[in-house]
């Protein structure tokens, strides 16, 4: 999965990383991030706005918390 999601700058991807309390998933997702910045992808940590960068990826912790507006962006 980190590999699929490392390459999203040449083919997006989208993935819900699911798991219990402490099994490693903030870690997991700052993994994604840092592979994504060292592939030169710009990495926003917030729901997608209208006015961002088509070429940005969204990586979000505690989605649990977005809106339904928001998981549909």
């Amino acid at each position: 999965v980190l590999g699929d999601l490392a390459n999203a700058a040449a083919a997006p991807a989208k993935a819900m990383i699911v798991g219990g309390i402490g099994t490693g998933k903030t870690t997991f997702l700052a993994a994604v991030r840092d592979s994504l910045l060292h592939a030169g992808v710009p990495v926003l940590t917030r729901p997608p706005r209208h006015d961002d960068p088509p070429e940005t990826a969204f990586v979000v912790d505690e989605a649990h918390l977005l809106s339904d507006g928001e998981l549909l962006k």
